[in-house]
């Protein structure tokens, strides 16, 4: 994947939920628990709703828009086989290096508690986390921060192995706690910050059992630091929020036959005059461009823009 290298500022894109494995080389029968109940679903919906070419053409068209850094929040498989893991690891390696890739678990992903070792194992440099921590909680590795120009992105884990009847997140006091302690420090250096999670920060974004616990705590940390933007996956739907001046954007699966999409982020600082004074100041211009399929021509379109600063 090409960067913008010579670009003014930084392009970002946004990608979650691509579901991007099939699950043809299994059966029922071979399943147990909670797999059984996500294969059936996959077998009598999802294999029908989530295309391989819808993605295959996604990824060509944000490949031509030459991003940075490819932001993705997760559920890249449907219940989390070693087959499955194997099939997205290759997928990454086909879509960029993981100095272009930023990637976060979503709860298909970590769909019963042995699957985040696996996963820790084969998507080590995508997560970019810390390999000597040994733990089946992927939250005890997190949070995970990368420095661009112009803002810092901090990669939070929403996700456990839930009961068979829950797809909740938790993020546990713990995480956030090292969450606050990099907050502080970026808010002493005046560095701006993204945050990125599977599950919608927010409450009342989706049904209890698909929901995040920790909605309330981590309400207060946006209203009290204010990043630049939240990006999220989860509910399958292109969704804008505003908390404060801060933007909370849910993005619709990147495999979907009907609504497929992707954002494309890009952050530049810009001179501004200041009343009364010779001096020009500096805002980071923030512009995000939300593109999605049109199901006749196959291609994508722009579907909304907005700007702002911070």
């Amino acid at each position: 994947m090409n960067s913008g290298k010579g670009r003014n500022g930084l392009r970002l894109i946004h990608i979650t939920d691509p579901h991007l494995t099939h699950l043809n080389a299994t059966h029922f029968n071979e399943q147990k628990g909670k797999r059984r109940l996500g294969y059936l679903s996959w077998k009598r919906k999802r294999r029908r709703i989530h295309s391989a070419e819808i993605l295959e053409k996604l990824v060509h068209s944000i490949k031509a828009h030459r991003p940075d850094q490819v932001l993705i929040t997760g559920d890249l498989v449907h219940i989390g086989l070693p087959d499955e893991i194997q099939q997205a690891k290759s997928w990454l390696n086909a879509l960029g290096t993981p100095d272009q890739i930023t990637l976060v678990p979503g709860n298909h992903d970590v769909y019963q508690s042995e699957c985040w070792r696996n996963i820790s194992a084969n998507w080590l440099e995508y997560l970019g986390i810390n390999q000597a921590i040994d733990s089946d909680i992927p939250g005890d590795c997190y949070p995970v921060v990368k420095s661009f120009q112009h803002i810092q992105v901090i990669s939070l884990s929403s996700c456990e192995a839930m009961p068979f009847y829950s797809a909740q997140g938790i993020l546990r006091p713990e995480q956030l706690s090292r969450f606050e302690q990099i907050l502080r420090q970026a808010e002493q250096d005046n560095r701006p910050t993204a945050w990125l999670l599977h599950h919608p920060p927010l409450k009342n974004l989706t049904a209890w059992r698909r929901a995040l616990k920790d909605t309330r705590a981590l309400e207060t940390l946006i209203k009290r630091y204010q990043p630049a933007f939240v990006l999220y996956g989860h509910n399958h739907r292109n969704l804008e929020n505003r908390i404060q001046e801060t933007r909370v954007m849910g993005t619709a699966s990147a495999s979907c036959i009907y609504d497929a999409s992707y954002r494309i982020i890009d952050l530049e600082v810009k001179e501004s005059e200041t009343p009364g004074s010779k001096e020009n100041a500096r805002k980071l211009q923030i512009k995000c461009s939300l593109r999605q399929i049109d199901t006749d021509s196959l291609t994508f379109r722009e579907a909304a823009m907005s700007t702002w600063c911070i």
